[in-house]
Parts: C-alpha cells; structure tokens; sequence
C-alpha cells in the first residue's frame, strides 16, 4: 500500500506534521479521487487529482469542519471545470462529475473526515492550527487555478521563502498535469482520425 502522498501540497504539510508513514489514520491513504469504478476513477484523477488531494488535507486540517471542507471542495472542482483546457470541450460533463463528487463525499464522508482529525490530533504540532482553507499557499494556488494565469509570488512580500518555493512546485505540478492532459488528448483525437480514415477506406474498397 502506498500510504506516503506525491501531490506537493501534501508535502507542504510535512513542514508542520510528522510524516505519517502508514498510520491508520492517514485520510484515505492519499489515493487520488476515491471512486470505485476503475475508469471513471481514471478520469476524475486525471481532471481532480489536486482537488481530491487537498480535500483530503482539508479532513486532516485541525479547525475545520466536514461542511466547510466539503463546499470548498466543490468551489474548487467546478473552477478546474472553467479551465480552458477541459472546459472548452467537457464542460458540461465535468460539471457533472464535479457535482456527482461532492454529493458523493458530503453523504458518506464522515468515517474519512473523523479519521482526518484523528490524524491531526496524535500527529499534528500546534504550528498547524491554522485551517487549510485559510492557508495563504493554498487560497493562492487555488486562485492559480481558477485564474489560469502565472503567480509571480516571489515578488509578493506577504509570502515567506518556502510558501514561495511550495506555490512554484505546486504550479510546475499543475503544468505537467495539464500538459499530459494535452498530449492524451492529442493522441485521442489522432488515433480517431486514423481509425475514420481506415473506415473511409475500406468503405470505398467495398464500393468498387
């Protein structure tokens, strides 16, 4: 089981928390989008998977309640949603999605959230008292997202060095993640055309 998360707001937190190892209490052991349907699974964290992995802080997060982490996590699903590289085309189902995923965690979240603040309690120093919904890295990556444009934190005086370093390793994440959004897109729409080429084919084969 991988029980230690890759995504770097994850790693931000390992500033302020012991490093969880495979604690029992890690909140759904860092597993992306936890859907149980294998492809749908796939596409939710392909699309998600940041927003999954800071709902899943959100639980861990002292002070903060299931509602407030569930809304945010929405908030922050239907704003990948605006994005202009799914938007464009999926837009309409990626709201969907969006909404199926809050609905799903808001009713039967309740186990992860208890065992989020479990975690928090036997692992967490009293540094990490403020709630990840008021984290100044997250609320600036969050706006990252929901902007689309480039953060130049480093000149933001309001920002420490490592919250600078975090927020540029959290942007160079979500430009790999879009730009292999790109490329899976790009070998879709080739391995389309090839294939209503072939059929094009054999269709005027069968003609003569």
């Amino acid at each position: 089981m991988n029980c230690v998360p890759d995504f770097p707001i994850v790693e931000y937190a390992y500033m302020y928390c012991e490093d969880p190892g495979c604690d029992e209490f890690w909140p759904l052991r860092a597993d992306g989008c936890s859907i149980p349907v294998p492809y749908v699974k796939d596409v939710s964290d392909m699309v998600f998977g940041s927003e999954c992995e800071l709902h899943d802080l959100c639980y861990a997060a002292p002070g903060n309640t299931q509602d407030a982490c569930d809304v945010a996590f929405y908030q922050n699903l239907m704003s990948v949603c605006q994005y202009g590289g799914i938007a464009s085309v999926l837009k309409r189902d990626c709201e969907l999605l969006a909404y199926t995923m809050y609905s799903a965690v808001h009713l039967i979240g309740k186990q992860s959230y208890v065992n989020g603040n479990l975690f928090s309690q036997r692992h967490c120093k009293e540094l990490y008292v403020d709630s990840i919904l008021e984290s100044r890295v997250v609320r600036y990556y969050i706006q990252y997202l929901s902007d689309n444009r480039e953060q130049c934190v480093l000149d933001n005086p309001s920002l420490t060095p490592e919250e600078c370093l975090a927020l540029r390793v959290m942007q160079d994440a979500w430009k790999k993640k879009m730009a292999a959004f790109e490329r899976q897109k790009k070998i879709y729409w080739a391995k389309k055309t090839i294939k209503k080429a072939a059929e094009l084919k054999l269709l005027r084969g069968r003609k003569k």
